[in-house]
């Protein structure tokens, strides 16, 4: 049998994720979500910390952490604000690719120095017409010398506009589809690079998530990672690794709301009481938390080793947290939990699913206000979150 008890080390990595949480990100986390704040500020102190590139192998100096111990860290982050960590996931994601399929000289170049300072990077694969759909991406590069140029866009970036270096994926010829795609890394500001922060998103609004746009950036052939041609490969690996602690930053937001929510009810007076002591209430409680403390089980196992359970199951076990939360909470996180919801990509049948979701949304979960809160749900744009 498989246990779930967390070692020594992870509970010391969870508490320090939580303390810092408490002290530098929860106090700041209403403001810098209202005015858009990218806080260079608490970078630096989660770097301080050792709170950052969780995966850079330790023969380069870094953690080495997996992805069980990398997850528990990212859930107390959230559970702060989902916005304002961020940038640690987004970090993640961008290192991933190179610690994966990089050789020994991209991964001293680019991974070895981000343990002796602050370094950001980014994963840039989402564009204004490729978000699930990767192999449609339209960026593309050809071979010129000894050199690669690129051309296209990508759109929604985590760590877009301000990292230091970039993974990114363009294609050969775009009527190959996955067979086109290879992935380069290389530092942000060569000639031809333009980068703009996005305003105005449904959620995570302290988070930095850009435009870039390539025209005619020169690469040399170094930049390209692995085997020209198996970019898909990559990402796709890149997203069976990270995807659990995408789950793991849903369970972040949803304790978080859970607990805001039971405040609130403690809070809030009704017929003479605290409405927490009304049984409806305590129901509603009861079904979130059942359903959030589920959720820890269900990842830990998959990431011990346990079966795939199938893709569809997989869709509604994932999500479970993130649809209680979008249900049941009324404030400023229930946007991070919309963001959650494509993050990453999805496939046609999960897609669906969650078209049905909404639909069933909007049938069942009246607005206190008389509006239908379904209605706020939207999608911006392939919300891949690189």
């Amino acid at each position: 049998m498989i246990g779930f008890d967390l070692t020594e080390q992870q509970q010391e990595l969870k508490a320090l994720a939580r303390r810092f949480s408490e002290q530098e990100i929860i106090p700041r986390a209403r403001e810098y979500d209202e005015k858009e704040i990218f806080s260079r500020d608490i970078c630096e102190k989660a770097f301080a910390a050792g709170l950052m590139n969780l995966g850079v192998p330790g023969e380069l100096g870094g953690p080495g952490l997996g992805v069980l111990d990398s997850s528990l860290i990212l859930e107390e982050l959230n559970y702060g604000c989902a916005g304002i960590a961020n940038f640690v996931g987004a970090n993640e994601l961008g290192t991933l690719p190179i610690a994966l399929a990089g050789n020994e000289q991209q991964q001293r170049r680019y991974l070895a120095p981000m343990v002796a300072k602050l370094t950001l990077c980014a994963f840039a694969i989402t564009e204004p017409g490729a978000g699930s759909d990767v192999a449609a991406l339209s960026t593309n590069y050809r071979r010129e010398g000894d050199s690669f140029i690129l051309n296209g866009t990508k759109h929604f970036i985590s760590n877009g506009s301000v990292a230091d270096w970039l993974v990114a994926f363009a294609t050969y010829d775009k009527r190959l589809k996955h067979k086109g795609i290879s992935c380069f890394v290389f530092p942000a500001e060569l000639t031809g690079i333009t980068r703009n922060r996005m305003h105005g998103k449904l959620g995570q609004r302290a988070a930095d998530t850009g435009e870039i746009i390539f025209d005619e950036v020169r690469i040399p052939a170094d930049a390209l990672v692995g085997t020209e041609g198996e970019g898909f490969k990559y990402a796709m690996a890149t997203f069976d690794r990270s995807r659990p602690e995408i789950g793991a930053i849903a369970i972040g937001i949803s304790q978080r709301a859970l607990d805001e929510c039971l405040k609130y009810s403690r809070q809030r007076s009704a017929f003479g009481q605290p409405i927490a002591n009304f049984q409806t209430i305590q129901f509603m409680m009861a079904d979130m938390a059942v359903e959030i403390e589920a959720m820890p089980a269900y990842l830990q196992g998959r990431m011990a080793g346990r079966p795939r359970p199938g893709a569809q199951r997989d869709f509604q076990l994932r999500e479970t947290v993130q649809r209680r939360c979008l249900h049941e909470n009324h404030d400023r996180r229930r946007p991070d939990l919309r963001r959650l919801w494509l993050y990453e990509g999805i496939s046609g049948r999960e897609a669906d699913a969650r078209c049905q979701a909404v639909a069933n949304l909007r049938r069942h979960v009246p607005d206190p206000a008389g509006r239908d809160r379904a209605r706020s749900i939207e999608v911006v744009g392939p919300m891949n979150s690189a």
